[in-house]
């Protein structure tokens, strides 16, 4: 590791001799790499991910994230912040950050999250549109569905969404 003078000389018949020198680095350490964003296990919305992190090395030549190349920034202390735009679509994903410095050495971590870019499905059942009411109070139930954990505000208050399989929630309000 480090620099490295290499000296060719040359001598002829007649004794006569030239030099020349030249100092490479020798580098087998691949660079240090973190993610910061997205976080382990996220569920994010797309069409497109913001990744970032760091990376500290002598040499770095290039990051790039699932093929796409990211754009680097000299933190001035060693080490660089990285970041990208990839394009995803719904479902699982493993994120792939590979950064390669200048003599070739690469490191590689991976994230796993969840796109879901597209919303609940969410109906009342109950009580039915346009109903007439003489309570101070009623119970809105309905259904909702996604493809991850849901929450179900009703009037601007959590109502409780059973666990059953079903998707099902109730809420009292005051009317």
């Amino acid at each position: 590791e480090g620099a490295v003078e290499l000296t060719a000389t040359a001598v002829d018949a007649a004794g006569n001799a030239a030099s020349d020198a030249v100092t490479i680095q020798v580098d087998r350490t691949p660079p240090a790499l973190t993610m910061a964003a997205p976080g382990p296990g996220a569920f994010l919305q797309g069409p497109t991910v913001a990744v970032s992190g760091t990376l500290a090395d002598a040499s770095p030549a290039a990051v790039d994230v699932n093929g796409v190349a990211a754009t680097l920034t000299d933190n001035g202390d060693g080490t660089f912040t990285y970041a990208a735009e990839v394009a995803v679509s719904d479902g699982a994903l493993t994120l792939a950050v590979t950064a390669t410095d200048a003599a070739g050495n690469a490191s590689q971590l991976t994230r796993a999250v969840t796109i879901d870019g597209t919303p609940p499905a969410v109906s009342i059942a109950t009580p039915a549109d346009g109903a007439f009411l003489s309570t101070a109070a009623v119970t809105v139930s309905g259904s909702v569905t996604d493809a991850t954990v849901v929450t179900v505000d009703v009037n601007g208050s959590a109502a409780a969404v059973t666990d059953n399989g079903d998707g099902t929630f109730g809420y009292t309000v005051d009317i």
